[in-house]
């Protein structure tokens, strides 16, 4: 997944060209691709979602090319509105 990370074009997504990203957003990232541990992040207010190769099979995605899923508040409409809160 850190080389998908890496040679994704983020310009034209909600978090920015990878270079302007906070440093925040950049370790915690690092962090999660280094763990063995299934790990997940969303970020901004569009929950763009960020994860390890370990938390792959928890989506049901094989390949790490493989699209992400669907935006959290599609995905979980439920508790999308908690989410948004934190």
């Amino acid at each position: 997944m850190a080389d998908l990370i890496c040679a994704t074009d983020w310009r034209n997504t909600a978090v920015g060209s990878i270079h302007q990203w906070p440093d925040l957003l950049l370790s915690t990232v690092n962090m999660l691709l280094a763990s063995q541990q299934p790990m997940f992040l969303w970020w901004g207010e569009e929950l763009t979602q960020f994860y390890n190769d370990a938390y792959r099979p928890s989506l049901g995605i094989a390949s790490p090319r493989a699209p992400p899923p669907a935006a959290p508040k599609t995905s979980f409409p439920a508790p999308y509105p908690s989410i948004r809160g934190v």
